[in-house]
């Protein structure tokens, strides 16, 4: 089980991750919000001004499986896989560590 896994699986707060969707979509910063309780489910929002949000479906050995649905009920479903995800925001540090901003 990938150590990335474990820590989404046992979070109880929220935090934020970098994910690399590949191709023309690049990296990309999204929150993570633990489930609440029974009823609830996780949640992962990208940040930004117009945030769009994915509820969790299930954390597979090959990454987050998410869901939503559209304005008309269908089912939109969506995969962020381990081998893209980085904790913390990624975005505003170069490759030594230090901020670009």
């Amino acid at each position: 089980m990938s150590k990335l896994k474990q820590h989404f699986e046992a979070a109880t707060e929220e935090f934020e991750f970098t994910a690399n969707l590949g191709g023309w979509r690049g990296k990309k910063v999204f929150r993570f919000v633990p489930s609440t309780g029974k009823y609830s489910e996780g949640v992962v929002s990208e940040l930004g001004i117009y945030a769009r949000l994915m509820n969790v479906k299930s954390f597979s050995n090959q990454g987050i499986m998410l869901y939503t649905f559209d304005m008309l009920g269908n089912k939109i479903t969506g995969k962020i896989k381990w081998s893209g995800v980085e904790l913390g925001n990624t975005l505003d540090v170069d490759e030594h560590g230090n901020p670009t901003i």
